[in-house]
């Protein structure tokens, strides 16, 4: 499963040790954290292995919004495995990520099944 969080200066989405804070700095901040760069994509991104254990990444946009996602490591902490999982986010935030400021300024929509 993956999770995708959008929020004004906050990581939502990664898990963070006990009440750390998830601003963008404080997640860039961690141990485990990787920085990330996308071509033709403004701001700066950060890979990481939350405090549960899934694979993460973070990306700040100049207005100080931060996309965030996080992806289950199913079926083991395997290091393979993380790597996997941060190459698909990575490949997910390159396809979105210069939608989701535009697509979330837009009217809600929700749906749902059945």
């Amino acid at each position: 499963m993956i999770e995708i969080m959008y929020d004004q200066y906050t990581a939502s989405a990664i898990g963070v040790p006990g009440d750390g804070s998830r601003s963008f700095d404080s997640v860039a901040a961690l141990k485990s954290a990787s920085p990330l760069s996308i071509d033709g994509m403004k701001g700066r991104g950060v890979v990481i292995t939350d405090a549960l254990g899934k694979s993460a990444v973070a990306w700040e946009y100049q207005d100080g919004y931060v996309l965030s996602m996080t992806m289950s490591n199913q079926g083991g902490d395997e290091e393979r495995l993380k790597t996997q999982n941060t190459r698909i986010l990575t490949s997910l935030l390159k396809q979105i990520g210069n939608k989701v400021p535009s697509v979330a300024t837009g009217p809600d929509n929700t749906s749902s099944f059945p």
